[in-house]
Parts: C-alpha cells; sequence; structure tokens
C-alpha cells in the first residue's frame, strides 16, 4: 500500500482489526473497540481522520454505533468513514467481519485493501437509520403466494368468529405451500418451507391428524411450541426460528397468543406488538398469517368486526374475514375484506367433508348474509308499524291512502309505515 493512506482505522473485533492490519501491510494504525458497543464510548485523540471498519450484521448494530461515533467526532471537527464488508450474509449466519474476507486468503486481503481504500462513505452522505432519500429508493414488484389474498413478505390478518374452522383452513393453506399447490385451487406456485406458531392446539391430537387429511410434504413443515411474546425477547426468538428454519411463511394461531397481558384496543401497544412481525417479514422476506377471532355482538362493517384495536387491521396488508355460508351446512365463504397492494379478490367458497377442505371457487354470496346480528333490532315504533299493518291487512287488501290515513290517527308515521313493509 502506499504511505499512510489512513489516520486511524478503528475495527469492532480483535481478529478483524488483525485483518485490516495484515491487508495494510502492517503500515496502518488499526484500533479494535472489542465490541460494537464500544464504539461510541471510546475517546479518540488520534488525528482528524477516522475509519470505522464495522462488521455487516442483521442487527445492524454496528452501523448504529459507528453512527453514534460518528455524531460525537463531527461535533469536534473530526472527519469520519465508515466501512463494512462486501457480500452478501449467509442464511446461517448473523453476520459477516473482515476476518471472514481475510479467510480467502490473498484474494480476501486484495478485497479488505479495495474495500478500505475505494468503498468509504462520508459520514456526511450516511442518513439517519430509518430516513431515505427517495431518489435512492428502488420501486420493487410486489411477489405473491396467492393473487391478489396472499403478497409476499407481509402481515396478512385471517379473522372469524371461534369454531369456524380456521385453523383447518390455514392447515389446508400449509398443506397446499408445502407442495407447491396454488391456494384455492389457483395457478401452482414453488414449494416452501412454513413454520407454525400453534399455541392452543396439540401437535399430535390436532395439528398432525388436521395435516394428514389436507396433505402436503410434512419435512418442509415446521412447529415450534414454547410461550412466546411479542417483545425484544420475542423478537430474537422469531428471528432465530426464521434462520434455523429458513422458512418463507410463518402461520401463527392464533394472534392473541402472541401479545401477553397487552392491552388489545390500544393503538400504541397493538402497533409495538405487529411492527416486530412486519419488520422481520420484510427483512427475511417471510409472509406472516396470523389467526384473529371477532369480537361478541354486531358491528355495522365487517372490517371493524376483528377484536382488539382496528390498528391490527390497518397494519396488514390483507384482511381475510371467514364465514359460515347460510345457505349450506359444513361450507364457508372467505371474503376480502381489505387489500392495499392489489384490488379486492372475489370470494371463495369450500366445504368441509369429513374433516377435509374441498375448494368450491367463487362463491356468490354476500358478506352481510352471512352476518347473523347485522340487520339492528326493530324500534318500538317500527314494531307498532308491523304490528298495525298485519292487522289492518289481515282481511284482505286495502287502499294504500286509507292504510295511511288511519296509521296517521294512530300517530304512526308514514316513513316509519314505508319501512315496515
Amino acid at each position: 500500500m502506499s504511505d499512510q493512506i489512513f489516520k486511524t482505522l478503528v475495527a469492532e473485533g480483535i481478529e478483524s482489526a488483525l485483518s485490516i492490519k495484515q491487508a495494510s501491510g502492517g503500515r496502518e494504525k488499526v484500533y479494535s473497540s472489542i465490541s460494537a458497543k464500544n464504539l461510541s464510548n471510546l475517546d479518540f485523540r488520534l488525528g482528524r481522520q477516522i475509519h470505522f471498519c464495522i462488521d455487516k450484521d442483521r442487527s445492524e448494530t454496528g452501523k448504529k454505533e459507528a453512527l453514534k461515533a460518528a455524531r460525537k467526532l463531527r461535533a469536534k471537527g473530526i472527519e469520519v468513514f465508515i466501512h463494512e464488508p462486501k457480500g452478501e450474509i449467509p442464511n446461517n449466519s448473523k453476520g459477516i467481519d473482515f476476518q471472514d474476507v481475510h479467510q480467502d486468503g490473498q484474494d480476501g486481503l486484495e478485497i479488505i485493501r479495495m474495500t478500505i481504500l475505494n468503498s468509504s462513505i462520508s459520514f456526511d452522505d450516511i442518513l439517519p437509520d430509518k430516513l431515505y432519500r427517495l431518489s435512492d429508493v428502488k420501486e420493487i414488484e410486489t411477489h405473491w403466494l396467492c393473487y391478489p389474498y396472499f403478497p409476499q413478505a407481509k402481515l396478512i390478518i385471517v379473522e372469524g368468529d371461534p369454531g369456524i374452522g380456521k385453523s383447518t383452513l390455514c392447515l389446508k393453506w400449509v398443506a397446499e405451500l408445502s407442495q407447491g399447490l396454488g391456494f384455492f385451487g389457483l395457478e401452482p406456485i414453488e414449494p416452501t418451507i412454513i413454520l407454525l406458531l400453534c399455541s392452543e392446539d396439540g401437535l399430535e391430537d390436532t395439528i398432525k391428524p388436521r395435516l394428514n387429511k389436507a396433505g402436503g410434504d410434512h419435512s418442509r413443515i415446521f412447529a415450534y411450541k414454547a410461550p412466546m411474546i411479542l417483545n425484544d425477547e420475542g423478537r430474537e426468538k422469531l428471528e432465530e426460528l426464521i434462520l434455523a428454519t429458513k422458512c418463507k411463511l410463518i402461520v401463527i394461531d392464533p394472534l392473541v397468543s402472541l401479545l401477553g397481558g397487552m392491552d388489545m384496543n390500544k393503538a400504541n401497544d397493538v402497533r409495538c406488538a405487529l411492527n416486530i412481525l412486519i419488520e422481520l417479514a420484510d427483512k427475511y422476506q417471510v409472509t406472516i398469517i396470523a389467526l384473529r377471532h371477532l369480537v361478541k355482538g354486531d358491528r355495522s362493517k365487517a372490517i371493524y368486526r376483528g377484536i382488539g384495536s382496528i390498528d391490527f387491521t390497518a397494519a396488514c396488508r390483507s384482511v381475510l374475514h371467514v364465514a359460515k355460508n347460510p345457505e349450506k351446512e359444513n361450507s364457508g365463504v372467505i371474503f376480502h375484506i381489505k387489500s392495499n397492494l392489489a384490488p379486492l379478490g372475489d370470494a371463495q367458497g369450500y366445504d368441509i367433508v369429513d374433516g377435509k377442505i374441498v375448494w368450491t371457487g367463487k362463491s356468490n354470496i354476500k358478506m352481510e348474509d352471512t352476518m347473523v346480528d347485522s340487520h339492528p333490532k326493530k324500534s318500538a315504533s317500527l314494531e307498532s308499524a308491523v304490528t298495525f299493518l298485519e292487522e289492518y291487512l289481515a282481511n284482505g287488501p286495502a287502499l294504500a291512502q286509507d292504510i295511511f290515513a288511519d296509521a296517521r290517527a294512530k300517530d304512526i308515521k308514514d316513513k316509519t309505515l314505508y319501512r315496515a313493509k
């Protein structure tokens, strides 16, 4: 290398520091902070230019700590550059460092040298975490497990009353995906790996028998049974499971099992928990389907019927509502009630035959016909008008003008009488 290119180089680990020292031919001053957490706490009095050589890890801890240190140093007039290893992080690893690059021998040393010489990023060009310049953002196409119902790498809610077959329905999708069969009998997809987080049902007596009926490639299906809550510890555990299984679909049954003692009606609490799922879905390109029960009683619109805050629905990119078919026993309908990335899909029907889900194709059932409590109770005035009409017409037809006249005499308004018809 040429004479003294850098003033000060600081690596996270000792091994990375030694690799960088060797790549420089021993000419550069290279220090180790021992860990990423120490980067922002070091007292640098070693020159007017600092180069942080951080690890490239999924948590981005090194980058975050280097940025903290850079802000302090910039306030002192010190120029700061940040470098990280080139290449992708292996699926079974949390990150890579400069020692990993060094293990490629002379080629690795040359890559380290060129990375630090030519790929330095001035702190002036680095935006704060989660702040993006739109000119740097590349548009990407949405991919689908099943268009338009299941966008990949997004959070999706499937909701319905208890006992309606939501779990059996999801296991049908799991079985299909493990074999590469299209949902609802639609276009085939590539077989993939699925992770089940099913706290309510037993593996041996419920989930396995249902999967046996649904079919599928069970070697591609994993189930995790230990308790988990969507907090920092839960995030770490879920990330570990994703890396261990290499899954591309997670089914959470039910979603409430991951919320602990959270108040599900508080938007802030709901968002904090769901953001963990949303971020992991995006980071690992994993689709997450979460099952949710409905509230008791009536709400006029289906989109408001899910238990808890409306933020459950708002945070998801797609919501499916499962209901009984009012015209047929052991039959159901799946309604697409929310979609951010495509037009709403057609309602899809299914039968339950000997515990198996059988797709029946597009359904013409209207959602309002499946909502038992969707019609408001009649008011006292409407009840009076109905009774009046039944008694008035008990002996046969009558002239409308006579009916209205007699109704007015009984203080029944015209518009109420029209409704009573």
